[in-house]
């Protein structure tokens, strides 16, 4: 299988990555540590690439990607944009809150009673929030319902 040498302009920066495999394969992405590159992945790309889309990208800073200075950019994971990845499945979890209410009904026997799960995402698609709630009825059947709520739309799905 061959490996492709590519290069992304993100955020005003050259960023240089490995890709390899069919774009309609499940992806798999090889993020390096540091200090390295995706140089690492040599040797895996190939053996991944004939069951996934294999992308291994080059931190700014290190391997062939741009290297701007440290007044015009922090050098930090948290400052690496992965706009160029065809990844819309890509997820940060934001915020995850969940809470149970549980209930005694005999002596001695604890069971749930209502489960709460909220979280808040970003995908590379946009963010939107979710809600799941649990309802046990008789402690043998749940009633459940999600609902996700995506900003700037009026829709509830």
């Amino acid at each position: 299988m061959v490996t492709h040498h590519r290069y992304a302009e993100v955020a005003g920066r050259r960023i240089f990555y490995r890709e390899a495999g069919s774009p309609a394969a499940p992806a798999v992405v090889l993020l390096h540590g540091t200090p390295s590159s995706s140089h690492q992945y040599r040797n895996l790309i190939p053996a991944l690439a004939d069951r996934y889309h294999v992308i291994a990208p080059d931190y700014p800073g290190f391997g062939h990607s741009d290297v701007p200075g440290v007044d015009e950019f922090k050098y930090t994971f948290d400052n690496v944009d992965f706009d160029f990845l065809p990844a819309a499945w890509l997820v940060k979890v934001d915020s995850v809150r969940a809470s149970m209410t549980m209930s005694q009904p005999f002596q001695e026997v604890w069971l749930p009673k209502d489960i709460d799960i909220q979280a808040a995402v970003t995908t590379a698609i946009g963010q939107f929030s979710f809600r799941q709630a649990v309802n046990y009825h008789d402690y043998r059947e749940a009633n459940v319902t999600s609902k996700v709520f995506i900003p700037g739309s009026s829709k509830k799905r």
